[in-house]
């Protein structure tokens, strides 16, 4: 499990990756603390994009507003066309959907019992 002694700056990593996200018109904006429940991250952070060239833009929005902060990607997997981009910023986790895609798979409702945390 994660330590509290990583909470300051995962919350701060949280922050950035959200206000990039609002800046592109994100839509419905979610994040749940997991830190109780992974042993890999501290929170996952979802978002629902509008359109395919929607979810480029999510994605390449906070590539670089965390490359600008000296922040790495880990990984990432999905394309814009399959309507899931899953980013791994190691302690933030972000999930950019298309609406359609986001309802089917509904993570709110996996992940309900974890706090939500505001950003």
């Amino acid at each position: 499990m994660k330590t509290e002694e990583t909470t300051p700056a995962s919350r701060i990593l949280l922050g950035w990756m959200a206000e990039a996200l609002r800046e592109k018109q994100g839509r419905d904006i979610m994040a749940f603390d997991v830190r109780s429940l992974s042993g890999v991250a501290d929170y996952y952070l979802l978002v629902s994009a509008l359109s395919t060239p929607h979810i480029k833009a999510l994605h390449n929005a906070v590539r670089m507003a965390m490359k600008a902060r000296g922040a790495a990607c880990h990984r990432k997997s999905g394309t814009p066309d399959s309507g899931w981009i899953v980013v791994d910023y190691l302690d933030v986790v972000l999930h950019i959907f298309n609406r359609e895609t986001r309802g089917y798979y509904n993570l709110e409702e996996l992940w309900a019992a974890m706090p939500r945390v505001e950003v």
